[in-house]
């Protein structure tokens, strides 16, 4: 049983489940001896950083008849920019997963009590600043801090 598409009229789907664009005229290159298929593929090969050169070969035409459907036909360049936006949402999806499952194993290695992750963890997130600095040292800015805090609370402490 088909569906009818009029169901789908007030359904918001995510971004990531866009359709690509429906180009103005009927095709995305217009009078084009090649099939909208072949555009298609032209236009996600440029989105993934393929050059001219390698989607004309691809394709089995001149560099310049590809130059001329770019820069002719405005829905091209406009599919091309879809399917960018379509590998970033793809690639965000695919981080977000992967953060997730480095802050799972990081936890467990924690709560295990491995102690080189507990060692470089502390280090991003600097838990360890300026202990490597000599004692002096480290207790110096703590001094100077505890006379500027004092001098601002009485100025008539303040020495000329």
């Amino acid at each position: 049983m088909p569906l009818d598409s009029r169901s789908f009229t007030t359904d918001n789907f995510p971004r990531w489940a866009e359709e690509p664009p429906t180009p103005a005229e009927g095709s995305l290159v217009p009078g084009s001896q090649f099939h909208e298929e072949q555009w298609i593929m032209a236009a996600g090969m440029l989105a993934r950083g393929n050059s001219f050169l390698q989607v004309s070969r691809a394709m089995g035409c001149s560099r310049t008849t590809l130059w001329r459907a770019y820069y002719g036909s405005k829905d091209f360049r406009h599919r091309v920019w879809w399917e960018r936006q379509a590998l970033n949402r793809e690639a965000e999806l695919r981080l977000s997963s992967l953060r997730v499952l480095v802050a799972e194993q990081i936890e467990r290695l924690v709560t295990s009590g491995d102690p080189a992750t507990v060692r470089w963890l502390a280090e991003r997130l600097g838990l360890f600043a300026g202990l490597d600095l000599p004692a002096a040292k480290r207790q110096a800015p703590q001094a100077d801090r505890y006379s500027a805090e004092q001098s601002a609370q009485h100025p008539s402490l303040i020495k000329l």
